[in-house]
């Protein structure tokens, strides 16, 4: 998921000498990883419909179907976030 987002932001909100940040927040039981680039694209980032013909363009798409995504401007960056819920370890170990 964040080598998606960061691939995202490198691909379509940045130039080669722009810094892309990359950040990791727990609140609760979600994991938040926020990825700021310059905001340089012409659009903003949007999942694509599935397309069977299309080889790439799918990331942002299965990125939603994981987790809960935003994105706004702040201080002249934009931030693509994304929220996913943790599961308790005991209930990981009662998979195994």
């Amino acid at each position: 998921m964040v080598s998606e987002l960061v691939t995202n932001a490198i691909r379509h909100g940045s130039r080669p000498a722009d810094k892309v940040g990359v950040d990791f927040t727990i609140h609760g039981r979600r994991l938040s990883i926020g990825v700021r680039d310059a905001a340089r694209g012409l659009t903003t980032p949007a999942a694509r419909a599935r397309d069977n013909q299309r080889m790439g363009g799918r990331g942002l798409d299965i990125v939603a179907q994981l987790a809960t995504v935003s994105e706004r401007l702040l201080e002249g960056r934009r931030e693509l976030r994304a929220e996913l819920p943790l599961r308790r370890r005991d209930s990981l170990d009662r998979r195994r």
